[in-house]
């Protein structure tokens, strides 16, 4: 992670007229270059997109109680992280030696919260799978919704 500013500065150091990129290496880019967004995720929300935690099906269906601990937990570090944005941005920054306020931009626009997959996300990836079908990306036509395991907290 040290390495990052030498990349971002060799990206936008004036050697690129356009880059695709996400935070930290975007607020790192602002900060010491003064880049500045054409499209973002936030005037555009619809580009936003979402991470997701896979695991195997059989795993899945074998070890559901615990996927869904372990779900649970993480869920409830990322409302800690929320609340405490703060000690989360030192925290970061001690990890990576990146600077504070690099941190600071990144999480002070992220949105931390686990949340289990919903209809709308379903959707969004229904329509990439079968956009990637048509594209002979992927051989068979997905229905997303079969792939989907569903937890509770």
């Amino acid at each position: 992670m040290q390495q990052i500013g030498r990349v971002v500065g060799h990206q936008a150091g004036g050697n690129v007229d356009a880059w695709v990129v996400w935070d930290p290496y975007f607020a790192i880019a602002q900060q010491r270059y003064g880049a500045r967004a054409l499209v973002d995720t936030i005037t555009q929300p619809s580009l936003a997109s979402s991470s997701y935690y896979m695991a195997n099906r059989d795993f899945a269906q074998k070890q559901g109680a615990l996927l869904a601990e372990i779900l649970k937990t993480l869920q409830q570090t990322t409302h800690w992280a929320s609340a405490n944005r703060d000690e989360l941005v030192q925290l970061a920054s001690q990890d990576t030696g990146l600077d504070p306020e690099v941190w600071r931009t990144a999480y002070g626009r992220a949105n931390l919260d686990l949340q289990p997959i919903s209809t709308a996300h379903v959707a969004q990836q229904q329509q990439l799978a079968d956009s990637f079908h048509a594209l002979g990306i992927i051989p068979r036509k997905l229905q997303v919704q079969e792939i989907v395991w569903n937890w509770q907290v």
